[in-house]
């Protein structure tokens, strides 16, 4: 099936309950949208979760609509769509790694917003498959650009998003990782982070460092971002959000 949701829903956008109450607070004209579309061909990790699918026998269409007058007698279609929350550009919340853990909507626009720190290693990673990211890359990252500001979101852009749509499985089995030592560094350095954004599956799934980011951060409130996407190469080292 063909994309079946054309607009790019936000990262943020997933907490309306927290955006509702605060556009006030902020302008959204130069909003940068770091997110991919929702289709029935978003790539997930298909080892756990199903793609997203459009349930022919819960979708509805007709006429005939008895008991809303409104649409009586109007042609009206309802697609019922079927999705993990783990699918596309997504919020893991400490509940993902927590039991009775923080949900999505328990979290506060506070706790959403801070200095944007986006490490560019594209030219690192290159054509090259399943590069680890090190303590070495954040530590050159401080050395040029300083160390992290209070509550800083860190981003890491290494062009993988390019094969998203274009190549789904090298997507998701030749990704670069966050490796030990990096998730040492960003582990040490939890009291200055919000959270951590990947441009892949999961930023620690791999043998050499299994799931160590999401036992550390979640359980401490903080996020992490996967499937990041949009326009990373626009964004400066370091932002506010």
């Amino acid at each position: 099936m063909n994309t079946l949701l054309s607009a790019i829903v936000s990262v943020f956008l997933l907490l309306l309950n927290v955006l509702t109450v605060s556009w006030a607070k902020v302008g959204y004209e130069n909003w940068v949208d770091l997110t991919h579309p929702l289709s029935t061909k978003t790539p997930v990790y298909s080892a756990v979760y199903t793609p997203l699918i459009v349930n022919p026998d819960k979708s509805k269409a007709g006429t005939e609509w008895p008991s809303s007058p409104v649409l009586d007698g109007v042609y009206v279609a309802f697609r019922y769509l079927e999705f993990y929350e783990h699918t596309g550009t997504h919020i893991d919340a400490p509940s993902h790694f927590q039991e009775n853990g923080r949900n999505e909507d328990d979290l506060t626009w506070e706790e959403l917003t801070g200095p944007l720190v986006v490490v560019h290693l594209q030219d690192t990673v290159g054509e090259s498959e399943t590069v680890e990211v090190t303590r070495d890359h954040l530590e050159e990252f401080e050395s040029k650009h300083g160390s992290l500001d209070e509550k800083s979101f860190i981003v890491f852009n290494t062009g993988w998003r390019r094969f998203y749509w274009t190549d789904p499985e090298k997507y998701v089995s030749k990704a670069p990782y966050l490796g030990p030592t990096a998730v040492d560094w960003i582990v040490e350095n939890q009291d200055k982070v919000l959270g951590v954004g990947f441009e892949s599956l999961c930023p620690e799934c791999h043998e050499d460092a299994p799931l160590r980011l999401h036992t550390n951060l979640l359980p401490n409130n903080k996020l992490i971002i996967e499937n990041v996407g949009g326009d990373l190469d626009s964004l400066p080292a370091k932002e506010r959000i």
